[in-house]
């Protein structure tokens, strides 16, 4: 893969990939296939993916709900790996967009096999536009300057760029201000190297009473506000003779839940629905690692730097790899195990109760809710998916 720099000369995704890195502060490994995850890709690819039906009924389920001719959008913020929930989801139902919070998980959708279109649904630096073009993901085009930059590095580059073209209409987060949406929208129409793909807003508080607030036009609805403010913004783009094929989408899991139809146009972005149980007391997956490491610590050895705390007596611990949430439950053959040491890239857990473990058993990560996220981009070892059909406490 080449890129073009701000010079517009070529660079490799070696390159690319160690900005991407550097900007988000960790260290990315570029391997023989491109991979680009702060954890060892070769390692995460020989493991087994298994099968989570409970997320793919789930999946579908929410598909059924969707009127035919409304595409769906996964929106993949869940946590890691993303490009094993991708695939998961894609098996389940047809899924005709993914949506990502950076640009790096879209790569690692991308390397994972994922050939449907990927839109990053946060703000990405123009900087990013020519790796952004080579694997075809659709960053948001938020301000002039940013199709300016993009225009001058993507000059000698081959193909478009599909944008989308966010509105803030009551959010405060990423989108231009509805006055200036047409100028941008122009701007974008005249690039010979962009192209646009869509126009979006965020719902800040979508409620059950929404519907009837549209209908009526109550514009003290904030829903209803806010889509009178999109509306206006589409309708003056498309008079424009602008965006006329691009995808309108504005609704996301609470717009379904509630019905909100208006708010459906071309295009539902749903995240949180996706990884809901119909029965609150379960959940559709499990995240499971594998203890690394297995000793003894004799009585009075140090844990961790200064030897502020020192283990009471002989003491059988269980290594695995650091997990970034402080509220993680572990379990061990079902039974819960204390955590010793949280350190930067291990953890160690006192399994002096299950004196027969061995070091390869299974550790389930229970997370302090039952959609948390968890990001094992951190990971020294690979986190696998699996069903997770059972009670979501451990015992």
């Amino acid at each position: 893969m080449q890129g073009t720099d701000a010079n517009g000369e070529e660079r490799t995704a070696a390159a690319i990939h160690a900005r991407i890195g550097a900007d988000r502060g960790r260290p990315i490994r570029v391997h023989r296939r491109g991979g680009t995850r702060g954890c060892d890709r070769d390692r995460l690819d020989s493991l087994p993916v298994r099968p989570v039906p409970t997320l793919q009924q789930q999946v579908k389920r929410v598909r059924d709900l969707i009127p035919r001719g409304v595409k769906l959008c996964a929106v993949l913020k869940n946590g890691e790996p993303v490009g094993w929930l991708a695939d998961a989801m894609a098996r389940a139902a047809k899924v005709d967009y993914f949506c990502v919070p950076n640009a790096q998980d879209g790569i690692a959708l991308r390397e994972a096999g994922v050939d449907a279109p990927i839109m990053v649904l946060y703000l990405t630096e123009a900087s990013y536009a020519p790796v952004l073009l080579h694997y075809d993901l659709e960053p948001a085009a938020y301000s002039l300057a940013w199709v300016d930059e993009a225009n001058r590095l993507l000059q000698r580059a081959r193909g478009i760029l599909k944008v989308h073209l966010w509105i803030d209409t009551g959010l405060s987060r990423e989108g231009v201000m509805p006055d200036d949406a047409l100028a941008l929208a122009r701007a974008v129409n005249q690039s010979p190297k962009l192209h646009l793909q869509g126009i979006a807003t965020h719902f800040c508080c979508l409620e059950k009473g929404d519907l009837a607030a549209i209908e009526k036009g109550n514009l003290e609805n904030q829903t209803a506000l806010q889509k009178h403010r999109f509306d206006q913004v589409v309708e003056s783009i498309h008079a424009a003779g602008i965006g006329l094929d691009a995808i309108i989408h504005a609704g996301s899991s609470d717009a379904l839940r509630f019905g909100v139809t208006p708010v459906y146009y071309n295009m539902l972005r749903i995240g949180g629905m996706l990884f809901e149980n119909p029965s609150p007391e379960h959940r559709n997956y499990t995240w499971k690692t594998k203890i690394l490491q297995v000793k003894t610590l004799p009585k009075g050895w140090c844990i961790d730097y200064d030897c502020k705390k020192t283990v009471e007596v002989d003491t059988r611990v269980g290594l695995v790899a650091h997990v970034p949430n402080d509220e993680v439950t572990y379990l061990v053959r079902g039974q819960t195990v204390k955590k010793l040491l949280d350190h930067e890239y291990v953890v160690v857990l006192d399994i002096s109760h299950l004196p027969d473990v061995r070091e390869g058993e299974e550790v389930t990560i229970i997370l302090p809710e039952p959609n948390s996220p968890l990001d094992s981009s951190w990971s020294s070892a690979p986190v696998t998916l699996r069903d997770g059909a059972g009670p979501g406490k451990g015992r």
